[in-house]
């Protein structure tokens, strides 16, 4: 029988999250390049690093999780997890009855009901 050491598992784990955060910069910077054309590669190896263990905080595990709470720092705010003008965002990522699909889910449509918020108030701008 195949017996692997907790100390092999935590290699397999590091290699694991090293890859996925190589594969994560490398999507930032093709989705992004305005933004992280000025950022480094080992500093945006650190920032997803981060980003990884800010998500864990509200329970967001899952890669497409984390990626979707770092795309929230790319076009919200770097900060908007604890931004007081993001008070919306903090009460979504706060509430422990919400899972991890239902706050990413949620932050999605309330960002679609701002979009579309701004664009009904540039049209009646125009308008006028």
């Amino acid at each position: 029988m195949l017996v692997i050491r907790k100390e092999q598992r935590e290699v397999f784990k590091d290699n694991q999250k090293q890859k996925f955060i190589k594969k994560t910069a490398v999507f930032l910077k093709k989705k992004y390049p305005e933004k992280t054309k000025t950022i480094t590669d080992s500093a945006l190896s650190q920032l997803v690093n981060s980003s990884i263990g800010k998500a864990h905080e509200y329970c967001i595990k899952s890669g497409n999780g984390v990626i979707a709470f770092i795309e929230f720092m790319f076009t919200l705010s770097f900060d908007f997890d604890i931004n007081p003008k993001m008070k919306w965002a903090q009460d979504i990522l706060k509430d422990t009855t919400l899972n991890e699909s239902n706050k990413i889910m949620l932050i999605i449509n309330k960002i679609q009901i701002k979009e579309d918020e701004i664009s009904e108030y540039s049209r009646r701008e125009q308008d006028e």
